[in-house]
């Protein structure tokens, strides 16, 4: 396909997009907020109430939703024209309007806030593809596991079986220990998953940011 040309600029409004990265959407019980809260990536409630709405990507988006739900350009009104809308209706509205075709989406965070893959493709019509994100499979595996090699093994098993259904890997890693992987042994690694051990607690969620593990099991999942 080709951009069609106006007399000023090229326009590629008429072409279908893939996102090739995305997460899903929330289930209605856990998106609850003011507007500004889920244009932010701070959690922090008095910096999204004193400066969440002076942001040039706020202003931007109320603008856009408000073309999108035929409304005021005003917070307030698509706040009001959203809540009137089922959250079907209004994934499927903005999916079709923003041409967007395919969903690549990373289910690895608040993935138990989430909706489904199928959900996704059931509601917008899009091809949906899962990116499978590694450091939350080894959170999930780490309280089944005491020992490396049982550890390794699962989850190699894991990601053969989850080949079939995933377009790619994703690693947060960078975030987590930084991008500085070194060659790690297996006896260092064994040392980091006790350590990491000791930390489980009945009834929290695993947050894994050991160098020495991530740096051994990230490059087991590239081979």
């Amino acid at each position: 396909m080709t951009p069609k040309r106006t007399s000023t600029q090229l326009d590629f409004s008429h072409l279908p997009l893939l996102d090739h990265h995305c997460h899903p959407i929330y289930r209605p019980e856990y998106a609850r907020g003011p507007l500004p809260s889920f244009l932010t990536e701070s959690f922090d409630p008095e910096l999204i109430a004193r400066h969440g709405r002076h942001t040039l990507f706020f202003r931007r988006a109320v603008k856009e939703l408000a073309q999108l739900l035929e409304c005021d350009p005003t917070p307030e009104a698509v706040e009001e024209a959203r809540a009137a809308l089922p959250l079907e209706k209004f994934f499927a509205l903005a999916c079709r309007e923003g041409k967007i075709e395919g969903l690549l989406l990373d289910d690895g965070y608040l993935k138990d806030q989430t909706q489904s893959l199928e959900w996704h493709h059931r509601t917008s019509g899009c091809q949906v593809a899962r990116v499978l994100r590694l450091e939350v499979l080894i959170q999930d595996l780490i309280p089944q596991h005491s020992e490396l090699a049982g550890l390794t093994a699962a989850y190699v098993a894991e990601l053969d079986r989850a080949a079939p259904q995933i377009v790619s890997l994703k690693s947060i890693i960078a975030y987590r220990t930084g991008l500085d992987i070194r060659e790690t042994s297996a006896a260092e690694a064994a040392a980091a998953l006790a350590e990491v051990r000791k930390s489980l607690k009945p009834g929290q969620r695993l947050r894994i940011a050991s160098k020495p593990l991530l740096d051994y099991l990230i490059p087991v999942a590239l081979a």
